[in-house]
């Protein structure tokens, strides 16, 4: 055993040797005894030989600097060691501390980690991954690439809902430079009913489009074989349209189907024209070709104004008349005039009339056409001020015109219908008594009454019309062409 003679010995130290040797301190005192605190002293260790290599126990106060060439052995552990004067040597990873982040190796922070400097991600693959269901904060998405923008797209929260304060911004842009291109596209995949995109706004445009190129629209909807390719509702206007340029419509229909239409409207009235200026149409139809249509209406037609017409006419004209007799007109009754009542239509006098009861009367109007009812014309709500406007233009008030409907039958006293003053009608009561009718003949009232004759030579005047077929059976109904002449 190794035994330290020194004064001052406190801590514990291993030391070991290979063979006898002498540890002599940098001062050249004699190893005689301890020495005092004021003074260098030389320290004297004694080797063992028997156990050459093994550590022994010793204690040794040493405040100066120790030189050695290595020390070796499993003792205790050294403490209290200056780690800034350790200049050279390494540490296995297992010896250094849970909280020293090793560069080559799978690591986990348990801490909040701050980087000065910015790092880089040179390895293939995912850079880095975030499995935290925490937010994380401070992340500026005005930083992201957006190569590969798959995964952030679908972390997208559904739905998704994007704000904007700016006045005359927008929440959502979108721009393509691609020919073909779509700068905003939404679909739906529903296979019942879905919408790819809607727009909904408290006061300004559910949808604003504009369109700079040329005649390209600025908003152009396609709808499949059964679908619509613009549907618009409205609290007032289902579709508006407004248009600037000199020969173009603010709305404008077009249909490539041989047998479609180019604008449709179904309501209380289906499609309302008005015009603003003094020479203008407030509805205008062309009809291409040579058997196309202008304007094809199925069912009454009302003109509060006057009709031209530079092309021929088909069909027979009426009047409105009110039965005066004591018993109902039937279709096909010859009348005569007895007097009229202001007008109910537009500025035209209601005719009073009676069957025709003297023979070759000159006072005879023409065969009964059926009874009609007075109705108010549709007024479209929307159209209030336009309605002023044509009553300062002088038009009739459209809220308290009428119009007569076809009702059909017989006029009862007092009820109003139609009686036929022009064309080719279907029937008109005829009595073959007073001479066979023969087609061609003129027709004139005769004494039973609502019959006509046929006469050789009427007087002027007295003429119904001429008969369009024979008759000598007596009482019946022939078709005629009721004309004065």
């Amino acid at each position: 055993m190794f035994q330290l003679l020194a004064a001052a010995l406190l801590a514990p130290v291993a030391l070991a040797f290979a063979t006898p040797s002498l540890a002599q301190s940098q001062s050249s005192s004699s190893p005689t005894g301890p020495a005092t605190s004021a003074t260098a002293v030389d320290v004297w260790v004694r080797a063992q030989q028997a156990t050459p290599g093994t550590a022994q126990p010793a204690n040794s106060n040493i405040t100066g600097t120790s030189i050695a060439g290595s020390f070796q052995g499993n003792g205790s552990a050294l403490f209290a060691l200056n780690a800034s004067q350790i200049a050279s040597g390494t540490l296995g990873d297992a010896r250094l501390s849970a909280n020293v982040a090793l560069l080559a190796a799978t690591q986990t922070f348990t801490g909040l980690a701050t980087f000065s400097v910015a790092p880089s991600f040179t390895a293939p693959g995912t850079p880095f991954t975030v499995s935290s269901t925490t937010k994380v904060s401070n992340l500026n998405a005005d930083r992201l690439d957006g190569l590969d923008s798959s995964a952030f797209l679908q972390s997208i929260p559904n739905p998704l809902y994007v704000g904007d304060a700016t006045p005359g911004g927008f929440a959502i842009g979108g721009e393509s430079s691609a020919s073909g291109g779509t700068g905003l596209y939404g679909g739906s995949t529903s296979s019942s009913y879905g919408i790819g995109a809607s727009a909904v706004s408290n006061y300004g445009s559910g949808v604003l489009a504009i369109s700079y190129g040329g005649p390209y629209p600025a908003v152009e909807a396609n709808g499949n074989l059964n679908g619509n390719g613009v549907t618009a509702y409205g609290g007032l206007n289902g579709v508006e349209g407004h248009s600037s340029g000199i020969g173009y419509s603010g709305v404008s229909g077009f249909c490539t189907s041989s047998n479609g239409s180019g604008v449709r409207g179904e309501g209380f009235v289906g499609v309302e024209g008005y015009n603003f200026v003094d020479n203008g149409a407030g509805l205008y139809g062309y009809g291409g070709g040579t058997n196309g249509y202008g304007v094809l209406a199925v069912g009454r037609v009302y003109i509060l104004g006057d009709l031209t017409v530079t092309g021929s006419k088909f069909g027979y004209v009426v009047d409105l008349v009110k039965n005066a007799d004591l018993a109902a007109l039937e279709p096909g009754d010859v009348v005569e005039i007895v007097g009229y009542e202001p007008a109910l239509v537009g500025e035209i006098p209601v005719t009073l009339v009676r069957r025709a009861t003297n023979e070759r009367a000159s006072a005879v109007l023409g065969p009964i056409d059926c009874a009609v009812a007075l109705e108010p014309l549709p007024t479209p709500v929307s159209s209030n001020a336009q309605h002023g406007l044509g009553q300062a233009a002088g038009l009739p008030d459209l809220a308290t015109a009428r119009a007569p409907r076809r009702a059909g039958g017989s006029i009862a006293p007092g009820e109003y219908g139609n009686v036929v003053t022009l064309g080719a009608f279907r029937a008109i009561r005829v009595d073959s008594s007073y001479g066979a009718i023969r087609a061609g003949d003129l027709l004139v009232a005769s004494s039973n009454p609502g019959y006509a004759m046929a006469a050789a030579d009427p007087r002027i005047g007295t003429v119904i019309g001429k008969a369009l077929s024979d008759w000598s059976g007596g009482l019946g109904e022939i078709p005629v062409m009721v004309s004065s002449r």
